[in-house]
């Protein structure tokens, strides 16, 4: 199945949230010059769903992502945040542009789960490198990265079979 997103949107995402158990498998979506002004809570975006404790299989974001708001914790191309589950032959292609403590072209934030033979070839843009954002700074470092940009925790993680060709 795909979905085609279009213009300017506030308080947006296709998933807010995958609960456990359940599982998103041949979604296609593909962000035609896409701009989001906000979601709920503003920690997490990701161009499926912001957090994940399910599972997301064979599925695709392409096109340009473009975030006019600070999310607090972790953009991803797919998943904002893997509290635990898996993301499993997917891929990104889409450029993000975002602000943000982490911007990653699959998951922003891993705390426990699986990410396995997924494929980035999106260009990652994390914006908050060039300008004064307190609520980003004050936690230190600010990553960008191909496939997940920030390890949360002690958990047991796996990230194998992936591959990033995008520009960070």
């Amino acid at each position: 199945y795909t979905i085609t997103v279009r213009g300017t949107l506030r308080n947006f995402a296709i998933f807010k949230s995958i609960r456990k158990g359940a599982t998103v498998t041949g979604l296609n979506v593909q962000y035609s010059s896409a701009t989001i002004k906000g979601v709920e809570d503003d920690y997490y975006f990701g161009g499926i769903a912001n957090q994940v404790k399910g599972s997301i299989e064979e599925c695709s974001v392409s096109g340009t992502i473009n975030l006019d708001f600070t999310v607090e914790k972790g953009v991803g191309g797919l998943v904002g945040l893997l509290a635990e589950g898996k993301v499993v032959d997917s891929a990104n292609s889409a450029r993000i542009n975002a602000i943000s403590q982490s911007v990653a072209g699959i998951v922003g934030v891993l705390k426990k789960g699986n990410i396995e033979e997924c494929t980035n070839s999106g260009a990652i843009v994390n914006n908050s490198e060039s300008i004064y954002d307190y609520e980003i700074l004050q936690h230190g470092t600010v990553i960008s990265a191909g496939i997940v940009g920030y390890l949360y925790g002690s958990s047991t993680k796996i990230i194998e079979g992936n591959t990033n060709s995008g520009k960070i």
